[in-house]
């Protein structure tokens, strides 16, 4: 007779959660769409800038995710496909092309793009890629969501503290400057 071990799953899940909140300072959050877990840092946290990172590659592809997560929560958690990598275009100079060419694919601060996008933050479950069929016709579109991660990494607060960081630069977007230039034009 096999040996089964499903009646102590609850205790030993116990005793991990502890040891992982009270020892590391994670806490193990259930995926229940997924079935599966996620390790979220239960630690409070500063800010972007005093985090400790590995090196400047890992604070900007952290950065990068964090405007990502930024975007995607204030579409209210999914956009189409094309408006992402539009923002992302216009943002970054950031583009959507499955060429082989790496040279192409190569950003000169992000690296692969691509790859980081569409494969590790999808792997690490801070994004999703869905096929949905469009009900104007019969082509699928893409649709880019938050993942379960994600969710559960950044809270509203952190995203919109970030977001105050942002604005404390007086970065202005392009209808900003439009309108400026707009009512120059109107004085003349």
């Amino acid at each position: 007779m096999a040996y089964d071990g499903r009646k102590y799953f609850p205790s030993v899940h116990k005793h991990v959660v502890k040891i992982l909140n009270d020892t590391f300072g994670y806490k193990l959050v259930l995926d229940e769409k997924h079935d599966g877990y996620v390790v979220v840092n239960a630690l409070r946290q500063g800010p972007l800038e005093h985090r400790p990172l590995a090196n400047s590659n890992q604070y900007s592809k952290y950065a990068l995710l964090m405007i990502i997560v930024t975007c995607l929560k204030r579409a209210g958690g999914e956009m189409a496909s094309v408006d992402f990598w539009g923002i992302l275009g216009e943002t970054f100079s950031i583009r959507n092309d499955e060429s082989t060419r790496l040279s192409i694919n190569q950003h000169k601060i992000f690296g692969d793009v691509q790859k980081l996008i569409k494969t590790d933050f999808v792997k690490d479950g801070y994004l999703i890629f869905d096929q949905a069929k469009d009900f104007t016709g019969d082509t699928p579109t893409q649709t880019v969501k938050l993942g379960f991660r994600a969710q559960q990494e950044f809270p509203d607060e952190t995203l919109e503290k970030f977001i105050e960081k942002i604005d404390d630069y007086g970065i202005e977007s392009d209808k900003e400057e439009e309108n400026e230039n707009n009512a120059m034009d109107e004085d003349n």
